[in-house]
């Protein structure tokens, strides 16, 4: 969301060994997705971004080795989209 203070959060994963890749909800108090990956580019961070939280998603699903952990951050309402859409796509609870 918008009125949430990114920053602090774009600041401490640039120091981490990470992927990252954004997106944002489908909501309208979104934060774009163009926004945040402006603000990982100000500390020299790639970033991949999708901007359709689901295809973001599939995408990189497709491109997590089963060793690897997946992290997805946002808000509650990004969460949970991706959750129902998930399970109901998916068979998420296999």
């Amino acid at each position: 969301m918008d009125s949430k203070d990114y920053q602090s959060i774009v600041s401490y994963l640039s120091g981490q060994n990470l992927h990252l890749w954004v997106t944002e909800p489908q909501v309208p108090k979104k934060l774009p997705a163009d926004v945040l990956e402006e603000a990982f580019k100000k500390y020299g961070r790639k970033v991949e971004k999708i901007s359709e939280p689901f295809e973001a998603l599939n995408h990189i699903i497709k491109k997590t080795e089963p060793s690897e952990t997946l992290l997805v951050m946002g808000s509650h309402y990004l969460i949970g989209d991706l959750l129902n859409r998930y399970k109901i796509e998916s068979n998420f609870e296999k």
